[in-house]
């Protein structure tokens, strides 16, 4: 059975906001996708809904929100890519850092 969602840009930009804000400023993409992912089943189990529109997918490490994976990896084409990258900054340098989600203009959802 294929559920059709729709990817919420919004609510996306908040929740990865507030886990940011909540780690600290910055957290590993690894984490960051399993909470989200986490949340988002929970979501659906218990609403009927997803909380971020995402469709969930099977990658080669385990499953994945594909929009979310897409702009961590600055795949999503068009705005959304430009407005998380309004909020967010990926880290670079050594292997430990590359991964690193860093929040660099909290997303205010008002």
């Amino acid at each position: 059975m294929k559920f059709n969602f729709h990817f919420d840009m919004e609510k996306t930009l908040a929740a990865v906001s507030y886990i940011l804000q909540k780690a600290g400023g910055s957290i590993n993409w690894l984490n960051l996708i399993k909470i989200i992912y986490v949340t988002d089943r929970e979501s659906f189990l218990h609403l009927g809904r997803t909380m971020t529109g995402c469709q969930m997918v099977s990658l080669k490490h385990g499953p994945a929100l594909d929009e979310l994976w897409k702009l961590l990896i600055g795949d999503k084409n068009g705005n959304a890519q430009k407005e998380w990258n309004k909020h967010f900054a990926k880290g670079g340098g050594p292997d430990t850092q590359r991964y690193l989600l860093t929040l660099s203009n909290p997303f205010s959802f008002v």
